[in-house]
């Protein structure tokens, strides 16, 4: 441990001693830094210098130029000013950093010193206590030998012990690896039932759906039930139309009846009045009865059968206006053979029965109408129904299919977790089982187990206390000797933490103070920059003033030139 402890110490010291040597170089690498910035700084300046003089020797003689001249020597100077008293901070600080390395470098000699002598020290009490260690080994062997003599039976009976304890092992790793099998067979039944209830959850989900739908379709099936209840009332009131439309065909046909009786009775009333005339009145009242006859015969025929061959009804009585036609045609040549009133009015009688003949038909023309229009209504209804029903009864068929389908998986997956519970109950079992006898076979091991400490315990207690209580004091001693070490090792690494802590401190203050200079020597240069700038600028003010002097005295010779000559 102290040998370690020394190392590691020396280690720590040769690093430190590595990083003062790199401060060191960084230190010497700034100073030449600083050194070729102070020599460009001077050597600028008596550049500045020498030209200032040149230009005040050059330019004495302009006073408005001498004001100028002023005011820019005065920025340089207080410029110049600033930078010396910029210059004097860093020597100053260069000093101070000068002086602080060598308070380091003297504390780590000092140091150094410390640790040779701490080390010597340590040297020569780990030699000391290592010579007494060796005698009292020397004792402690001799012990042991007379130990180990009376030991041997000791061991003989530890070997029948272990022998034992051999066989009760093999048991237990037998068991153990029974339990493995049995944990990675439970592993595998809680990945089965971990599956099953991914599916069991998946199918829950399905069946949530298939609520779903089902809810939607009798959501539909309603829709659709209100559609056709509606079409049935639909059809109900068509129904009632059509039986309203029957009313009105039956009452035409009961007011066509009555004219026809009435013309029944005009018919009769001619014939009479047609016997008074000659025979050829006759034959034509004769012939007009046998027409109507027809007629009437004809039209029962026909309002009979008016729901299924009503197309018939309008030949017929289109036939019928054709036979009204050809009576009225031969009526008119009567009233030209006859000129009695009673003639005239029984014409009167006929030209009436006529009108109300024509006004049936026109009516019998409307009710025809209307019962194509219920028809047509009847079928588009019955069509729509019937499609409406067959899109019911599959929808039907449909959910009863979806239904059978969901029944079935249920059925199986719950015939699936049944047997599942009790493959996994029969597990259960067994594990319960197995822990049973590892449990039992454990208990004979502890048994054992204690039984074997027992005797080494009553072996030990005859020959080995007084061994034990050497060795308790050898490591009193021991124990005694390292904390003392480590006690002056963790005071030296506290001080070389300390060291550490403060070296830090100023080599970040010595970082921080070089990247100042080095801004400084930045601002340096853009001032000098700025000043070789504003120098020209004055240069070139200065040339263009003494150009236009020259110009001027030229103007000015020119005209006493003149005046001479």
């Amino acid at each position: 441990m102290t040998l370690n402890l020394i190392s590691e110490y020396e280690s720590v010291i040769r690093s430190m001693q590595i990083q003062i040597e790199v401060s060191k170089e960084d230190h010497k690498n700034l100073k030449e830094e600083i050194l070729q910035l102070i020599s460009e700084n001077e050597r600028l300046n008596s550049l500045l210098e020498i030209e200032f003089k040149q230009k005040i020797s050059e330019n004495h003689q302009d006073e408005s130029f001498d004001v100028f001249k002023s005011q820019v020597v005065l920025n340089l100077q207080r410029q110049l000013d600033l930078c010396q008293n910029e210059k004097n901070k860093t020597l100053e600080l260069y000093e101070t950093s000068l002086s602080l390395i060598e308070k380091l470098e003297q504390e780590a000699i000092q140091e150094k010193e410390n640790v040779s002598k701490v080390t010597e020290n340590v040297n020569s009490t780990y030699i000391a206590n290592k010579s007494v260690l060796e005698a009292k080994l020397k004792n402690t062997k001799d012990h042991l030998e007379i130990v180990l003599n009376d030991r041997d039976q000791v061991e003989n009976d530890n070997i029948n012990l272990k022998t034992e304890i051999a066989k009760l092992t093999l048991n237990l790793e037998s068991n153990c690896k029974l339990l493995e099998d049995l944990k990675v067979k439970k592993l595998e039944l809680k990945e089965k039932y971990i599956k099953i209830q991914r599916e069991y959850t998946l199918l829950n989900a399905t069946h949530e759906c298939v609520i779903q739908s089902r809810n939607e379709l009798e959501k539909k099936l309603d829709v659709y039930s209100r559609n056709i209840q509606e079409l049935i009332n639909n059809n109900n009131e068509s129904k009632n139309k059509v039986a309203e439309a029957l009313d009105v065909a039956e009452k035409a046909i009961f007011e066509k009846d009555s004219a026809l009786f009435r013309e029944q009775k005009l018919q009769e009333e001619v014939n009479r009045l047609q016997l008074c005339l000659d025979h050829v009145i006759e034959e034509a009242g004769k012939k007009v009865a046998a027409e109507v006859e027809e007629a009437e015969k004809k039209c029962q025929t026909k309002l009979n059968n008016v729901l299924k061959e009503l197309t018939d009804v309008k030949s017929e009585y289109e036939k019928i206006k054709e036979d009204s036609k050809k009576l009225s045609f031969k009526y008119k040549k009567l009233e030209k053979q006859t000129t009695s009133k009673l003639d005239k009015e029984k014409i009167t009688l006929i030209k009436g029965s006529e009108t109300e003949i024509t006004i049936l038909e026109n009516q019998l023309d409307t009710v025809y109408k209307e019962l194509e229009m219920v028809k047509l209504s009847h079928d588009e209804v019955t069509s729509e129904k019937k499609k409406l029903q067959a899109k019911f009864s599959e929808l039907l068929e449909k959910h009863e299919s979806l239904v059978r389908e969901r029944e079935k998986r249920e059925i199986t997956f719950e015939e699936m977790i049944n047997n599942l519970k009790s493959q996994n109950e029969d597990k259960i079992n067994e594990l319960n089982e197995s822990t049973k006898r590892c449990e039992y076979f454990i208990s004979q091991v502890q048994e054992l187990q204690e039984k074997n400490r027992n005797l080494e315990k009553i072996a030990s207690k005859c020959h080995c206390d007084k061994l034990k209580s050497k060795m308790k004091k050898l490591n009193e001693l021991r124990i005694a000797q390292m904390t003392e070490l480590e006690n002056h090792v963790e005071s030296q690494m506290k001080l070389n933490d300390a060291w550490k802590s403060e070296l830090k401190t100023t080599t970040e203050k010595f970082e921080e103070r070089i990247r100042e200079l080095k801004k400084e020597c930045t601002e340096l240069k853009c001032k000098n920059l700025k000043i070789m700038e504003e120098l020209k600028q004055a240069k070139r003010i200065f040339d263009e003033r003494e150009r236009e002097k020259k110009k001027e005295k030229l103007i000015e010779n020119s005209p006493k030139s003149g005046n001479k000559k």
